[in-house]
């Protein structure tokens, strides 16, 4: 999260829930959110006994969260059924306005037992779901307000990723996936088990960025590795304050 800046998103990190997981396609458990194409996206949380929807061990792998006791998981590409995409969507707080600014955040890790991992994370906005579900198992055929194209490779470590981008609608809902095509999909091999790149999810934050409450990330990590290598604060709008890096 970044300080001073509202987050649109409820339950970002799906610790709140209507019901514990115990097997794969329940994300409507996590309270808010659902699958919006009906395929087959994942709700895990610890609160599972056994190791289909539990944390660390599930179907899809192991996996510590990166914040809480829960997270999601969807199938971003897949070798054998072409264009096959898992989405997760919920409704924001406050209604999405339309050439204002907003900053997206996410925190993403690929499963360590499929064979691939992918890039092109986007974020859909719209005014209402209904009509999406008949895009179950093909990407979902509307124009994106941002995509996230780091291709993410690091199966042990979770990666923050952020990116700022001036909204082209007004909208309610936002929708998370894949929403290239397997023409328009980097990958690259980690493995050789099943063919197919599967991409847990956790922390996603949207906010309004606005001139009366600058972003200062939490998050600076200056390897070169391309996620969160610098940052800018403006002064302008500070007239006294400290900062600390740890």
């Amino acid at each position: 999260m970044c300080k001073g800046q509202v987050n649109l998103v409820p339950n970002p990190s799906f610790e709140s829930y209507i019901a514990c997981p115990n097997n794969q396609g329940q994300v409507n458990f996590s309270n808010g959110w659902f699958d919006p194409t009906f395929s087959s996206s994942d709700y895990y949380n610890i609160c599972c006994t056994n190791n289909i929807a539990g944390i660390p061990f599930n179907y899809f792998g192991y996996k510590q969260s990166f914040n809480g006791n829960a997270y999601m998981g969807l199938v971003t590409y897949h070798e054998l059924i072409p264009n096959y995409r898992e989405y997760i969507s919920v409704k924001v707080t406050e209604s999405i306005i339309a050439n204002k600014k907003y900053l997206f955040k996410i925190s993403v890790s690929p499963s360590s037992i499929w064979k691939y991992a992918t890039n092109s994370i986007g974020l859909l906005l719209l005014n209402d779901t209904m009509g999406i579900y008949q895009y179950n198992q093909l990407p979902i055929n509307i124009a994106t307000d941002t995509v996230i194209n780091y291709m993410i490779t690091d199966t042990i470590k979770w990666q923050s990723i952020q990116v700022e981008f001036t909204s082209k609608k007004n909208a309610n809902y936002i929708v998370i996936g894949n929403f290239n095509n397997d023409a328009n999909t980097s990958r690259i091999q980690i493995n050789n088990s099943t063919g197919l790149a599967y991409t847990y999810i956790d922390d996603v934050f949207l906010a309004e960025i606005n001139k009366d409450n600058n972003l200062i990330a939490e998050i600076f990590t200056p390897n070169n590795d391309g996620y969160n290598d610098t940052f800018i604060i403006n002064t302008n709008n500070y007239i006294e304050s400290t900062l600390s890096i740890y």
